[in-house]
């Protein structure tokens, strides 16, 4: 409900609404940085992209998306 009240608050096309909706959907969600990393929208992008990749590998024990024999 929170993601969808912040979607609701930012303006299409804005750079400065999509840099604030990245970090505030990232703050709603709980995403934590690794200590001394800076709360940038890019980076917490990165870091989300790198838990999904961790994920989407690990739950396969390590199958590439092909390699399911």
């Amino acid at each position: 409900m929170k993601l969808a009240q912040l979607t609701n608050k930012c303006q299409p096309g804005g750079v400065q609404d999509l840099d604030y909706y990245i970090r505030e959907g990232a703050r709603v969600m709980g995403v934590q940085l690794p200590s001394g990393q800076q709360k940038t929208a890019k980076a917490l992008l990165a870091h989300i992209f790198a838990e999904i990749v961790h994920f989407k590998t690990s739950e396969f024990g390590g199958a590439g998306p092909m390699d399911f024999a």
